[in-house]
């Protein structure tokens, strides 16, 4: 069972008492696993803390905890990643060009609630050689031939990532399908790394306020990032499902298929009812273990 961040990283004796300080040098901290330095309105955005800010910023630049070049805020020895950001927005703005193929018959597959963009693409933050992550939410009961039916799309425009494939650059890598019924994240999995997920998705695709019900049903992030996203519109979900004897079996059988394709390729993946999850290995693992060791380098410990 995972830690919870609350308790997995704040109880370390902090040099810095004061609150604000310590959720901005730890805010900036988290973005510096991704060398990625943060503009004033992101450390807002992303601060880990209800607090505001304040002149906590002016105050830890003073102190030299943090620094600051060119608009972003970053942590000592992390200079070089002001210039990895810049670099990066041209290779987003190519790859999301090479995404409106997909998108443009995707948009036709009925089953299809939401495409987002995940990962570091959506944070304009892709290496050249990355892939297209994409998160994908289908009908109630069509999660199976969704996935299907976006392989074969992507597979005939040549776009899919294979696995175990080498290149990957600008491939498709459809790795995250849920269905209506299943918008909120699992509560095992419910911590920073999972929050920063959701609040970074951007959704390229979507249809009858699905992206905003997703929000609503992943409320639970103001828990850890409490000024990320604005307050819920949305009341409970009252999406129907798509479920007439010719679609419920093409479920059936592309479930079957799928199944048997994966047999013995199975590793770490979460294959449940509405929930299809293909990550070899949990990035969340990494990500904590680097955050720990950044801080431990910070000067608030």
């Amino acid at each position: 069972m995972l830690v919870p961040y609350s308790t997995q990283f704040t109880n370390y004796n902090l040099q810095i008492t004061n609150k604000t300080q310590r959720a901005v040098i730890q805010t900036i901290a988290y973005s510096a696993v991704f060398n990625y330095p943060l503009t004033a309105q992101e450390i807002m955005q992303y601060l880990i803390s209800e607090l505001e800010i304040g002149d906590s910023l002016y105050q830890l630049l003073n102190s030299n905890s943090i620094e600051y070049k060119n608009g972003y805020f970053f942590l000592p020895g992390f200079e070089s990643s002001i210039m990895q950001r810049e670099q990066r927005k041209p290779i987003a703005t190519a790859k999301r060009a090479v995404l409106k193929r997909f998108l443009a018959l995707a948009k036709y597959i009925p089953t299809i609630s939401l495409i987002g963009i995940s990962g570091a693409l959506a944070m304009e933050n892709a290496h050249k050689e990355d892939d297209i992550d994409l998160f994908i939410v289908a009908k109630v009961g069509t999660v199976w031939l969704t996935r299907m039916l976006c392989i074969l799309l992507a597979e005939g425009l040549g776009q899919r990532r294979r696995p175990n494939s080498t290149d990957v650059r600008n491939k498709l890598c459809l790795n995250m399908f849920i269905d209506e019924a299943h918008l909120a994240i699992p509560t095992t999995e419910r911590d920073l790394f999972s929050a920063h997920e959701v609040v970074q998705l951007k959704p390229v695709y979507n249809k009858e306020h699905t992206y905003e019900q997703f929000l609503v049903e992943n409320n639970w992030v103001r828990e850890y990032l409490p000024n990320a996203i604005s307050s819920p519109k949305f009341g409970p979900s009252t999406s129907c499902k798509i479920r007439p004897s010719m679609v419920r079996f093409a479920e059936q059988v592309a479930r079957f298929f799928q199944r048997i394709y994966m047999y013995r390729r199975v590793t770490n993946e979460v294959l449940k009812s509405g929930y299809l999850r293909f990550h070899p290995s949990d990035a969340r693992r990494f990500v904590f273990g680097r955050y720990e060791q950044i801080l431990q380098k910070a000067v608030i410990l």
